[in-house]
């Protein structure tokens, strides 16, 4: 059997997103997934799934990974005193 190559995946805790954001970050776990590649995604998956974030457990991951894909999305939203974003 083929090793599977690992993807540092790096994700906003799911609680903290909507519903169409988490959908966006579920899909793209699960592309990763279907390109048959093994997610690291720290308390989630992969064996980053048993390790809480840290900088040197971070680099200890990274460096068993042949990639990363990064989402990010805005926590909050700012107006001006017109209401404007």
């Amino acid at each position: 059997m083929a090793m599977k190559r690992r993807i540092f995946v790096s994700i906003q805790n799911p609680s903290l997103l909507d519903d169409g954001r988490r959908a966006v970050q579920d899909g793209v776990i699960a592309k990763v997934e279907a390109l048959g590649m093994q997610p690291e995604i720290f308390l989630h998956a992969g064996t980053a799934a048993s390790l809480s974030w840290s900088l040197p457990n971070a680099l200890e991951v990274m460096r068993r990974c042949s990639g990363a894909v990064l989402l990010g999305f805005r926590r909050w939203t700012l107006t001006d005193s017109s209401g404007e974003q």
